[in-house]
């Protein structure tokens, strides 16, 4: 100790739910790009890493894996109703390229994009109805 002063002024205050949850969920905007983690964690007045373990302690999931998922989920509802190029799908939703894409298929679901929609797609299903059953 210093005379006259503290070692700290004051202690942070500790990361509250109410900061971390009234960021809330990554969302995908209207161009399907997620809002930048280090906005959320601005605006919760964090660090961008502390933002991140507070998040997945409060969540269960990282910042980066519920983007993950929401990109999933956007691309899913694309393939199951639309013809558009796995690479459009990949570039619409975020992901960049259509084999990062494709690892993320197939980590969350074991198939790749191509695979899903010819099993889950619209058109798919509206093709196998038009087909005479034996």
């Amino acid at each position: 100790m210093i005379f006259g002063t503290r070692r700290f002024a004051s202690k942070p205050a500790p990361a509250s739910r109410t900061n971390a949850t009234a960021i809330g969920e990554p969302r995908v905007t209207s161009r399907t790009r997620p809002i930048e983690a280090a906005a959320k964690s601005s605006a919760a007045r964090m660090s961008l890493r502390n933002f991140a373990r507070v998040y997945l302690r409060e969540t269960g999931e990282s910042p980066a894996r519920i983007v993950e998922r929401l990109r999933i989920e956007a691309a899913v509802r694309i393939l199951e109703s639309s013809d558009d190029p796995i690479h459009t799908v990949a570039r619409r939703t975020g992901f960049g390229d259509d084999e990062r894409m494709r690892r993320a298929f197939v980590k969350t679901y074991g198939v790749s994009p191509q695979d899903y929609r010819s099993r889950f797609g619209r058109l798919e299903t509206l093709r196998s109805l038009r087909q005479p059953h034996c």
